[in-house]
């Protein structure tokens, strides 16, 4: 979930997508979903709430550090890449 706030709007980008070049450059299809609102609704409220929530781990832990599944092989590497 990618959120853009302007003076007056909110805009909410969400779907499955990675915001990785296979994905952001159309390599991949996967969903993706644009919400656009004014800032002062409970939709846009609710989006805040919630990214927040996922981006701190706020009561549990949703994410995890890159390092936990960091897998530094060149092979993977040259095959992700072609």
């Amino acid at each position: 979930m990618v959120t853009i706030e302007k003076e007056e709007k909110f805009i909410a980008m969400y779907g499955s997508a990675n915001l990785t070049r296979r994905n952001v450059d159309d390599y991949n299809l996967e969903t993706k979903v644009i919400t656009k609102t004014s800032k002062d609704t409970i939709l846009c409220n609710s989006m805040k709430i919630y990214f927040d929530r996922i981006w701190t781990n706020k009561g549990t832990y949703y994410t995890v550090h890159y390092e936990n599944y960091k897998v530094d092989s060149f092979i993977k590497t040259l095959i992700y890449h072609f």
